[in-house]
Formats: structure tokens, C-alpha cells, sequence
């Protein structure tokens, strides 16, 4: 099998050893809110939570290469755990790129030595008209509307959201992960998990706030109201190194298979799908590299890494075989994993370039 991973850091290897340390195999990461807590601890103690954070925040500030690498890693050892892990990665480094300071020196320290798990939800933003609504008072903000999609219930104690201020621009701020009534009167109320397809354990549900007071001390930073759509833009080809390990996942299953069977279609396959993420991969790196490259190229690689993985996933389930159909079957779990990563921050021209991709 070829080997993907070209960097050299040292916290790849501080991965590996986290991995071995984890009980439950990835199955029962994508099925079991409470493994996939204990996962995300582990990840914790080994300081692997808050990777893009500066040092002098106690995080590892890694570079550009180790990061790609290492989402790469964690995502083919399962989806799962790596689309978590990247919820707090990310709640991290907004809290760095923030300006509250207080809260910097309070938090960040306590996310990187695994003693504070955070979560976000602000993909709402992206609605024609966002569900979360804050009005300014004096002492702070009042918090009212839904937040649809929040990752991390009974694994992350509290996440950064985003609502939507009457100027439009965005204020970031922190809430609990629980069910809550303030004695000012503002309430939180999360929903059951919802019934999700793939990645069931990682307790996504829906909050909806109730004149949920926020003091000034908690609120993390203020963005245009173009913020998301700037981010989104300059991060199109940020989640490709979950999308290959994926498709890593499922060209590991074809490699197993070839040892077990001897069939030429079958090797051929494995040779070619090899051939293509190597390339893609490669492409891509290229592309995060150059300060001009096509936005529309952009769009295309997104779609491409996409389309790679689905397949790669779906030869899985070929070469497994009836087996497949199991919702237990690693090849069933990869799948649908490559189901979450095709629709995670997608936009509609993501959504564009991955339908031109089917039909290419």
C-alpha cells in the first residue's frame, strides 16, 4: 500500500501512540457518544486539541504541512473522532484569533492540556436568513432564536456560537452544553440527539435560546457580516485532508481485500484509485500553497476530493461484500462517512462543482 503521510512531526507519531491508547474501535466511536468522549480525553492528554494555537497560548502551532497531515491521519482511523476533534480545534483557534484576552489566558491552556472540552456551531450563519438573533444591552447581549446543528452534547461542556446583531455584523460568544434557565429569565433548551444517518455518537442536536443573557466578559470577538462567507472562501480546500483520509480509509479495506483475493480487476482498482487520491492530493497541496490560484480550481479540487472518497468508500463496500450491509462493517461505518464529508461546510458552489463532478 502506498503511504500518504510526507511529514516528518513529531505529533504524528504522538497520534499514533494516542490512537493505540483508544479501547473502542471506530465503530463504536461513530455509534457511542460516551467512547467518543473518552477518545476526545485521550486526545486531550496527549496536548493533540489545540494543534493551529500559538505556544505562548500552550498550543502546538502547527504549520500548514503537519496539520493537513495529521487531519489526514486521524480522519482515516475514523471519520468520526476526527470531525469532533475538529469542532474543538476550531473553537480553539477562534478563541486565539479573538479579542478578549481574559478569556484566552482562561481557556486556551485548559483546551490544550485536554482539562476543557469546546465545541461551535455557526454553520447557521450560512441560512438566507440566520435563526439566532442577539440584541445589545448595556450590561451585554440577549440571545434569542436556533441554532439547528450543535455538535458535541455530553462531550463538549460548552461551545462558541455565532448570532446574527442588528447591524448584521456577527458577534462570537460562549454557552453552556445543557439544558439551562438563567435567574434573569433567558433560557437554553437542547433537543435529543438527532436521528443522524452517520456519526450518531456525536450528539448533534438542535438549541433554541430564549433571551439568553450574555455578559460583555463572554464574548469572544465581533466579525463583519460578511465573516462566514470571507472564511468560507479562504478555507474551500481546509476540510480536503478529512475528505482523503476517508477515501485512505477505503482503499485500506480494497488492500486487505487484494491479500484475500486473487483478482486482477481487483488490483487494478486499488492501483488506479491510488493513483487518483495521490494526485489529487498532490494537486491540492499545490494549490494551498499559491496565493493566486483559481477560486473556481479551488471549487473543482473540493469537488474532486469528494467525488474520490464516495468512491473509494463505495469499492469498500464492494469488495466487503453482503457483509457491507452490516451496520456494524467497517466499509458500512466508512461509507457513510463519506456521506457526512460531502455536505460538511458546504455552500452552494460546493454544491455546484460537486454535481458537475458526477456528471464530468
Amino acid at each position: 500500500m502506498v503511504e500518504f503521510i510526507t511529514s516528518s512531526s513529531p505529533v504524528l507519531a504522538i497520534l499514533e501512540t494516542a490512537l493505540t491508547e483508544i479501547a473502542s474501535t471506530p465503530e463504536e466511536l461513530e455509534q457511542d457518544a460516551s467512547a467518543l468522549s473518552g477518545a476526545i480525553q485521550i486526545l486531550g492528554r496527549h496536548n493533540l486539541l489545540a494543534l493551529r494555537v500559538p505556544q505562548r497560548y500552550g498550543g502546538r502551532e502547527l504549520g500548514d504541512l503537519d496539520w493537513f497531515c495529521y487531519q489526514e491521519a486521524i480522519a482515516k482511523y475514523s471519520g468520526t473522532l476526527a470531525f469532533v476533534q475538529t469542532q474543538q480545534q476550531t473553537a480553539a483557534a477562534f478563541l486565539a484569533g479573538g479579542e478578549n484576552n481574559p478569556l484566552k489566558q482562561q481557556h486556551l491552556a485548559q483546551i490544550s492540556q485536554g482539562h476543557l472540552a469546546l465545541g461551535v456551531g455557526f454553520a447557521h450563519l450560512r441560512r438566507e436568513t440566520p435563526p439566532l438573533k442577539a440584541i445589545p444591552t448595556q450590561s451585554g447581549y440577549l440571545l434569542t432564536g436556533q441554532i439547528p446543528w450543535l455538535t458535541g452534547v455530553n462531550i463538549f461542556t460548552q461551545a462558541i456560537i455565532a448570532a446574527t446583531l442588528p447591524d448584521t455584523t456577527i458577534l462570537l460568544t460562549i454557552i453552556p452544553l445543557q439544558t439551562t434557565t438563567q435567574t434573569t429569565g433567558g433560557s437554553l433548551t437542547l433537543s435529543p440527539p438527532l436521528n443522524l444517518a452517520a456519526m450518531s455518537g456525536s450528539h448533534t442536536v438542535q438549541a433554541d435560546l430564549q433571551q439568553w443573557f450574555v455578559p460583555h466578559n463572554q464574548v469572544i470577538s465581533h466579525k463583519p457580516a460578511n465573516w462566514l462567507t470571507q472564511k468560507d472562501q479562504q478555507g474551500i480546500l481546509n476540510p480536503t485532508p478529512l475528505i482523503l483520509g476517508c477515501a485512505q480509509a477505503g482503499l485500506a479495506i480494497l488492500e486487505q481485500a487484494r491479500h484475500k483475493q486473487d483478482s486482477p480487476t481487483l488490483h487494478h482498482t486499488l492501483q488506479k484509485l491510488t493513483h487518483n487520491v495521490l494526485e489529487c492530493r498532490q494537486t491540492i497541496r499545490e494549490a494551498q500553497q499559491c496565493a493566486h490560484y483559481p477560486l473556481e480550481e479551488k471549487y473543482n479540487l473540493r469537488a474532486r476530493a469528494i467525488h474520490l472518497a464516495t468512491r473509494c468508500a463505495h469499492a469498500a463496500v464492494i469488495v466487503s461484500r453482503g457483509t457491507a450491509n452490516l451496520s456494524t462493517h467497517p466499509a458500512q461505518r466508512i461509507y457513510r462517512e463519506a456521506l457526512v464529508f460531502t455536505v460538511t461546510g458546504q455552500t452552494t458552489a460546493i454544491l455546484d462543482a460537486t454535481l458537475r463532478q458526477l456528471i464530468s
